[in-house]
């Protein structure tokens, strides 16, 4: 026996939760390694967020973002297209309320889903002017 035991559902979840969000590992279109055809550069932005949905408040974590949108990782696959509100912490300890539209949301690993929103209106707080400086 080699002392080595097969990690649970769950437990493999994490895991492939603690790589999607490490700042080495990029992920696109849920490819480890794949190809970014995003026109404007993100930066990564790891944060505890509020999606509201549908009547619905739903946490997840925030893997990057520029002005136009956000990515994301959830323990439940969202409804695309829907629009929604995204509520993102802000460094007094308030909320910055963005209005956006969920444009994807696929599986990541089991109980695992990554996605994107779009934000309705470009949010200059996360301009590339400003990712750049």
């Amino acid at each position: 026996m080699s002392g080595k035991r097969e990690m649970n559902s769950a437990e493999q979840g994490l895991a492939v939760f603690a790589r999607a969000t490490e700042p080495d590992e990029v992920l696109f279109d849920g490819i480890p390694g794949g190809q970014d055809r995003r026109a404007r550069p993100r930066m990564r932005y790891r944060v505890e967020a509020t999606l509201e949905l549908e009547g619905e408040d739903l946490e997840l974590e925030t893997r990057d973002v520029d002005s136009q949108g956000s990515g994301f990782i959830s323990t439940r696959r969202l409804p695309e297209a829907r629009k929604a509100v995204l509520h993102l912490p802000t460094p007094d300890g308030g909320t910055k309320r963005i209005e956006c539209q969920v444009r994807r949301s696929k599986p990541l690993a089991k109980g695992w889903f990554e996605g994107s929103v779009e934000f309705a209106s470009e949010v200059p707080l996360f301009s590339e002017r400003r990712i750049e400086a």
